[in-house]
């Protein structure tokens, strides 16, 4: 049986972007070789990436796919038309519909207007809160419900991609708002989920994350503040909203990232061997962010290189004017709303948001899978540094060519 992948009902914008997605892999490579070679990140070491024969068998429907299929809310939660097209056919539609729609000249842009406010004006106000975007790249939304934007290098090769909120998802993001809040507050008599300490360098934001990892050497399973409040984010993730969001997202992975997505299933089966399961869809993990949520720039530096996190905000603010998400390296400034999904590499690019304006509150919802899973799935369920020295030895030489073809798994439109 072929795997199918349902297209979405609206067609997808490029926005190529003058600046070589390999040059910035590189430097990646060398910020992630200048760590200990114990480190489980410095394997961000995927392996070549499967045929599409391969791609289109592995996602059989053997129990171990209907589970998923029915845990990551692929089928009650899809928020896409049920045509069904194979990840070949689905390609070259995409393909069809961003040669279409590639983004107009500069000229154009200046013309468009944004709820009453001229482009370069909202621009303009973006650099004065933010001096160092000059000259960056801005990707304004078209507020057509679903629409998608993948962001290309010069070889037209798709790195991230935004997906504005869908009509069947309007009332998702204050759902989830509720939801958070309820799990989160702090009343007398009741002990919601808790914050976890933190030094700062990211916001001044309150963080609440769990899911599987690996980290530091730690042995593989759920983080410790999941085990610590098991009932508590139970509750939370089997609520209407959020169930809803991580079908969602797990689709948006699925339609414009097949290959990856097929990458994650694989992981997800692997981890289900030894009593592990992902705990937001198809990502491991996932982390949410309350209060004054404007992250400062980092680099998530525990995340998979060749590989995709997401973000998806929520509450009451004007994407317009706040809360942009900027890219550093590829110059590029983000308007992601309430409900949107912004799917990027979150280990290859210094990222940060722009200033809440206006009394806007912005919280977030992020979703990744850290590499030191992938790593632990390719050594055949071991830990690197348990592997022997000649292994190791071989296994890094070789993480050049592996980054290159892990980048296969990102399409080119």
């Amino acid at each position: 049986m072929r795997a199918t992948r349902r297209s979405s009902t609206t067609p997808t914008n490029v926005l190529k972007l003058d600046f070589d997605l390999a040059a910035t892999t590189r430097t990646a490579q060398l910020n992630h070789s200048i760590r200990s070679a114990s480190s489980p990140t410095l394997a961000n070491i995927p392996s070549a990436p499967t045929s599409s024969s391969q791609t289109t068998s592995s996602a059989v429907a053997s129990p171990a796919n209907l589970a998923l299929e029915h845990q990551w809310g692929l089928a009650k939660y899809s928020t896409f038309s049920e045509k069904v097209m194979t990840p070949r056919g689905l390609l070259k539609r995409r393909k069809k519909d961003a040669n279409f729609l590639l983004q107009a000249d500069a000229a154009r842009r200046r013309a468009t207007v944004v709820h009453g406010t001229a482009i370069d004006q909202v621009e303009a106000a973006l650099v004065r809160g933010s001096p160092s975007l000059a000259g960056f790249t801005f990707s304004h939304r078209t507020n057509i419900p679903g629409t998608a934007t993948s962001y290309v290098d010069g070889s037209r090769r798709s790195f991230a991609t935004r997906i504005e909120c869908p009509e069947s998802m309007k009332s998702m993001p204050a759902q989830l708002g509720r939801d958070v809040a309820a799990a989160t507050s702090q009343r007398a008599g009741r002990k919601g989920i808790s914050a976890m300490p933190t030094d700062g360098s990211r916001g001044a934001h309150e963080v609440r994350q769990i899911g599987v990892h690996r980290e530091q050497g730690a042995s593989l399973g759920y983080s410790l503040a999941f085990k610590r409040a098991v009932p508590k984010w139970t509750a939370l993730m089997d609520g209407e909203g959020f169930k809803r969001v991580r079908g969602h997202v797990s689709r948006c992975l699925e339609i414009h990232y097949p290959l990856l997505f097929d990458y994650h299933r694989t992981l997800a089966i692997s981890l289900a061997g030894v009593a592990l399961h992902f705990l937001f869809g198809a990502f491991a993990s996932f982390c949410i962010n309350t209060g004054y949520v404007v992250c400062k720039p980092h680099v998530d530096t525990h995340n998979l290189g060749p590989g995709l996190c997401g973000v998806s905000p929520f509450d009451d603010f004007d994407s317009t004017r706040s809360g942009w998400l900027v890219l550093e390296e590829a110059r590029l400034c983000v308007e992601v709303a309430a409900g949107d999904v912004f799917l990027f590499p979150s280990a290859i690019f210094t990222h940060w948001n722009t200033p809440l304006v206006g009394g806007d509150k912005r919280n977030s919802l992020a979703f990744w899978t850290g590499a030191s899973l992938f790593l632990w799935s390719e050594c055949g369920g071991s830990a690197f540094n348990r592997l022997p020295k000649e292994e190791q030895a071989a296994r890094l030489a070789r993480t050049k060519d592996n980054w290159a073809d892990a980048w296969e798994r990102f399409p080119i439109l």
